[in-house]
């Protein structure tokens, strides 16, 4: 499956609704659809990235889209379940200030991953987030992050340099 095309009679998705659909490049929401919409992908022009209807939850990013990069919308405050896992060619993911939670295994498998800092918004990082990011070797953790899940960075390399506070929760995990 390369496409998907929700019409406007969905009205309820579960978590990680297209986990483990590698080839997944669009997602197409119907425009009168009232809970969920799609954003176009700017460089392909492709309907792709799954939100709720307000933009507040990133659902799903397709695993087989060409994006290196991807600078996640300043109106997003949670990052679903398994969100961007499997996205493969992603190597650079950009969260705003708005973010306050990243669920769990949100980056789970991006192997090509290889950076990324969590804003100062967030207060909660989910079991497995990074699990099987292969690429990985920096990450900044700010303070305000009070709860972190098991597993986060299982399955990366030993590489892995957490930049965070002494006495801070990320230092203590």
């Amino acid at each position: 499956m390369t496409q998907i095309a929700l019409p406007s009679t969905v009205t309820s998705i579960s978590n990680a609704p297209f986990r483990g659909c590698e080839s997944l490049k669009s997602i197409k929401v119907a425009s009168k659809n009232k809970h969920y919409k799609s954003e176009p992908n700017k460089r392909e022009g492709n309907d792709h990235v799954l939100f709720n209807k307000n933009k507040s939850v990133i659902i799903a990013y397709p695993a087989s889209s060409r994006e290196v990069q991807y600078d996640i919308p300043d109106s997003v405050t949670v990052i679903s379940d398994w969100a961007f896992c499997d996205s493969k060619k992603l190597n650079r993911i950009t969260m705003p200030d708005s973010v306050n939670e990243i669920g769990e295994g949100a980056f789970c498998n991006c192997t090509l991953l290889d950076e990324i800092e969590i804003p100062d918004s967030v207060v909660k990082i989910d079991d497995c987030v990074f699990r099987g990011c292969t690429s990985l070797d920096t990450v900044i953790i700010p303070d305000s992050v009070k709860d972190m899940g098991w597993g986060i960075f299982d399955g990366c390399e030993d590489k892995v340099v957490v930049y965070c506070n002494e006495g801070s929760i990320a230092q203590e995990y």
